[in-house]
């Protein structure tokens, strides 16, 4: 499971080969996280359905269709998370990942199968209320942390890490193939990385992803860029094409026209070698997640 990577299913072999890895550190190092509120308004405004029964299809630039469908719940402690499950025309498996709506906010959960940087930033705030706009907040703060053999070397790789997010605005406009929406709230996360290889030296990873939320939608858009510094730069974009309801009191007419494709991250099979910077915009994305 990786953040929101039912829409950025390119990742779910590295997420598993991550996993997989031994060689991790007896040091855990440590994190600190932005304090919860103790309460707010919940979804008043419907920018996060989550209903059983629910379905988006997307266009990810050059991996084809998503199709990312609610098809259950599960009890995760007292809460109940919404499962929300994703499939694609690039991958033979789908992924499922566990999302919470709390009077405060939208909260991505642990399911146990993350990476090790990954896991420290949950639970991941997705969507804030109220929704509003507000100023850069700093969600998660690492150093020093336990990223499993990113070399491949069979010894413990660290990782440092900052993870800020705002809310842009709340009165965009989206012209997609599935439609034109008014009121759209525009998420923005920004991830600063630095990875210490032990065998291959350090280097810093900067990534960003921006979301874009419908009323009574959900995400609509979603573009994401991670750049290695000192190295290569690639971007990925998804938009939405239909999208339907459990009870047809809203449904979308369907593409009117297909997705500008962009530049698309490299995928990760799970017999090929991946080098350390390879592995380095891997798990950026995988800590930004893709879209819901």
């Amino acid at each position: 499971m990786r953040r929101f990577t039912f829409l950025w299913l390119c990742l779910a072999p590295f997420a598993a080969s991550l996993v997989a890895c031994g060689g991790s550190s007896s040091s855990p190092g440590s994190c600190q996280y932005a304090a919860a509120p103790a309460t707010g308004p919940g979804d008043t405004l419907d920018y996060f359905p989550a209903e059983v029964g629910r379905s988006w299809l997307y266009q990810q630039a050059s991996f084809g269709t998503v199709t990312v469908t609610v098809t259950g719940t599960q009890q995760v402690g007292s809460e109940t998370a919404a499962v929300f499950t994703s499939s694609s025309t690039s991958s033979p498996l789908p992924s499922s990942e566990l999302l919470v709506t709390r009077l405060w906010g939208v909260y991505l959960l642990d399911d146990g199968t993350s990476d090790p940087v990954t896991a420290r930033t949950y639970p991941e705030l997705i969507l804030p209320f109220p929704v509003q706009a507000s100023p850069t907040i700093e969600l998660v703060r690492c150093t020093s942390i336990d990223a499993g053999d990113l070399d491949g070397d069979g010894r413990g790789d660290r990782a440092d890490l900052v993870e800020t997010s705002s809310v842009v605005s709340i009165t965009e406009t989206a012209v997609i193939p599935a439609g034109s929406f008014t009121d759209v709230v525009h998420l923005r996360k920004d991830l600063r990385m630095t990875l210490r290889s032990s065998s291959s030296g350090s280097l810093s990873v900067e990534a960003s992803q921006d979301d874009w939320y419908a009323r009574g939608v959900g995400r609509v858009v979603a573009h994401r860029t991670v750049t290695v510094v000192g190295g290569a730069s690639q971007s990925d974009t998804i938009q939405l094409t239909s999208f339907a309801l459990p009870i047809p009191r809203l449904a979308s007419p369907g593409p009117s026209s297909a997705a500008t494709p962009t530049p698309a991250l490299a995928d990760a099979r799970h017999d090929e070698p991946v080098s350390f910077e390879a592995a380095a915009r891997r798990l950026a994305v995988s800590i930004l997640g893709g879209p819901r």
